[in-house]
């Protein structure tokens, strides 16, 4: 095996994005006729947002991704003004749409994501093939795989992916769901961050009762449990979501920390995605994995400021550095 570099440029993977739409609206009513209020539209998909967030912070990146049709094009397009390197590998149909509806006297969130076109099993192979080229230069200190997988995609396709960049000495963070992200596990990625529901449904662990039924300290207590059993199925390290409670994750001595959020703003939409691309830059700048958390989290909590998944201003970032908190978790 290549030893393992923490240096180089991050390779943000999307097997299947999207264009991304958040809609606000003063007041929304089922089944009525509305007049949106603002409209903010995003190369998306968890990968690019990834992709969006860590170049905010400075790291540099490139972004790769399965692309098709018009909305296709338009990811590619917009992807380069903002200045990030973009590997888009052509398939198929159409890339999907997602849309957010925001209401804006409850703060509350009505989110509609399609699953997209199927893919035939050489778009995906072409994609496999783009990131083993990329990986194979040698660049690539931190590759990351993020969201669903396309109609058509093979169940083993993101440990297949994991493979490919562990064998040319890239470091490999994980953030998908079910089938995708059993099976990356046994791929050994160096790290899995997903949140809560998505850790205990990969471990085959179902809460005992529902999250907004458990305080704060059972959270945290169930988060470890879920952070210790991605490790025992295959992670070298594991961090967890729970949304306003924050994070819990594996640290390199074996303990668990549990990472408490600033107060965040009114756009969560692509904060996860915003964790791990803080994440990731911190890693490439040579942080550990406590301090490269802590970046994670502030850049979610940036990224809640300002309306479009993944974006964020890196003063923000680290202006809540001072509002964060955390403990070891027994």
């Amino acid at each position: 095996m290549v030893e393992l570099t923490a240096c180089g440029r991050l390779l943000a993977i999307a097997p299947n994005p999207s264009v991304d739409r958040l809609v606000e609206v003063d007041a929304f009513r089922h089944g009525e006729i509305h007049r949106p209020v603002a409209l903010t539209v995003v190369p998306g998909g968890k990968g690019f947002n990834v992709a969006r967030s860590a170049a905010a912070l400075g790291a540099p990146v490139i972004a790769l991704g399965l692309l098709g049709g018009y909305a296709g094009r338009w990811i590619e397009a917009a992807l380069a003004l903002d200045g990030i390197a973009v590997i888009g590998v052509p398939r198929g149909g159409e890339t999907r749409t997602c849309t957010s509806i925001l209401d804006r006297a409850d703060g509350s969130l009505t989110e509609l994501y399609e699953s997209g076109d199927p893919i035939a099993i050489d778009d995906w192979d072409r994609l496999v093939s783009a990131v083993e080229a990329t990986c194979a230069g040698g660049e690539i200190g931190l590759a990351t795989v993020s969201g669903s997988l396309p109609p058509g995609a093979p169940d083993d396709g993101l440990a297949r992916i994991v493979e490919i960049a562990r064998s040319h000495g890239s470091r490999v963070v994980v953030d998908g769901h079910g089938p995708a992200l059993v099976g990356a596990l046994t791929a050994g990625p160096w790290l899995v961050k997903v949140n809560l529901a998505e850790a205990q449904a990969a471990l085959g662990a179902a809460p005992a009762a529902s999250p907004t039924r458990l305080g704060p300290g059972e959270l945290v207590q169930a988060a470890t449990q879920a952070v210790r059993g991605l490790i025992a199925a295959g992670a070298e390290r594991a961090v967890v979501t729970v949304g306003e409670i924050g994070a819990v994750a594996s640290l390199d001595d074996g303990s668990f920390i549990h990472i408490r959020p600033p107060t965040v703003g009114r756009y969560p939409v692509g904060s996860g995605d915003a964790f791990l691309g803080g994440l990731s830059a911190a890693t490439l700048k040579g942080d550990d994995l406590r301090a490269a958390v802590v970046r994670g989290t502030v850049a979610a909590a940036a990224s809640s400021l300002i309306a479009g998944a993944g974006r964020l201003v890196a003063a923000d970032a680290e202006r809540l550095l001072a509002d964060i908190s955390s403990e070891r978790v027994a």
